[in-house]
Parts: C-alpha cells; structure tokens; sequence
C-alpha cells in the first residue's frame, strides 16, 4: 500500500508538471497514471499482460490514453523450474516469491507448479505484499522445508534484487531468477527476455 501511495504521489507531481508523456514500467504505475488523467498519454515500457491486469481494452486496440509493450510469456515460470531442477536434480522443494497484491501471481504460480509437479517437485507460494516481508517469508519457506527459490517478474521484486539475492544467499537457497540483471547484481542464475 506504501508503494502506491508512492506511486499516486509521484504521478499526480508529473501531471501537476504538464508532462507530455508518462512513461511506467509497473501495472501499478500505469493504474496510477489512469487514475490521474485521462489525457496524457501513458505508455508501459514492460507488463507481463495488460489485458489480464485491467489496463487495456485489447493489445489491437487498447484504448483510452494508455499503450506499450507487453512481455507475454507465461511458459517462462515452467522452464525457469526447468532449469533450476537441471542443475540441482536432488532438489525437491521449491518455494515460488511473488506479491499477494497481484493478481497475476497466483496465475504464474499455477503455471509453474503444473511444471514442477511433471518433474516430482513441490512448489510452495510464497507471497509478500512488500521489502518489509522478504525476509520472515524466506525464513518461513526455509523452516518449512524448502530447497531453492524461484522469483517471478515484478516490479516491487526487481526493485528489491540486491535484498533478496542476499536473503536467498544466507538462507542458502539456490535461486532462478527473472532477468539477468538479478544475475549482474550477484544472484545465481535467470531466464527471461531481454528487456533493454
């Protein structure tokens, strides 16, 4: 809730500005903008699925003063659970970080536990609402037996890399992460789209 209240704040400054543009990379940040004005144009640089999320009419036809690019790859979630059993076959527990307040975690989560359950491994959620909850989730996802550490995309997460690399490190969860720059920043391993 902090971080859209963050968000509403820095939106309505740019709209108080004039801008002539406002440019997100978050759901949240676009709902913000929504909310704030329906005149200037808004444009997400990188949502997993604006249609799903509510932010636009269709991708031919989005509508309204809101457009941009979406990442649409919801098979990524499996083969990042791929990948991860691959190169630690003895695993057998994977807990799966992503935000209670997204909708589209829950979504993700179903599609990387119906990979996970082909290759006899057990998913468990994770979820977080924000950075205040990184590390007693991790603690509770160790104590309740998990061995690795999956993330998925989200923008509050990638905000937030450096402290959850870190708390997977100490936890010694080997983690899959979500784009490379979890890997630049000292994480293990990712898959995902280059987004730069």
């Amino acid at each position: 809730e902090r971080d859209m209240n963050t968000l509403r704040e820095l939106v309505d400054e740019l709209v108080h500005l004039k801008v002539a543009v406002i440019v997100t990379s978050s759901a949240g940040g676009v709902r913000a903008a929504k909310d704030a004005t329906q005149t200037i144009p808004i444009v997400f640089t990188a949502t997993a699925d604006p249609v799903e999320d509510g932010l636009v009419s269709s991708l031919a036809r989005p509508g309204g003063n809101v457009t941009g690019l979406a990442l649409l790859a919801p098979e990524l979630n499996g083969k990042r659970i791929e990948l991860l059993k691959e190169a630690f076959p003895k695993i057998t527990r994977v807990a799966f970080l992503c935000r209670t307040v997204v909708r589209l975690g829950n979504q993700r989560f179903r599609e990387a536990e119906a990979v996970a359950k082909t290759l006899g491994l057990r998913l468990q959620s994770v979820g977080v609402k924000g950075a205040d909850d990184f590390a007693s989730a991790l603690e509770a996802a160790k104590r309740s037996g998990a061995q690795a550490l999956t993330t998925t995309p989200d923008p509050v997460l990638g905000t937030h890399r450096g402290r959850i690399i870190d708390l997977a490190a100490k936890k010694r969860l080997p983690a899959m992460y979500v784009a490379s720059e979890w890997v630049e920043d000292g994480g293990l391993m990712s898959y995902g789209p280059d987004s730069l």
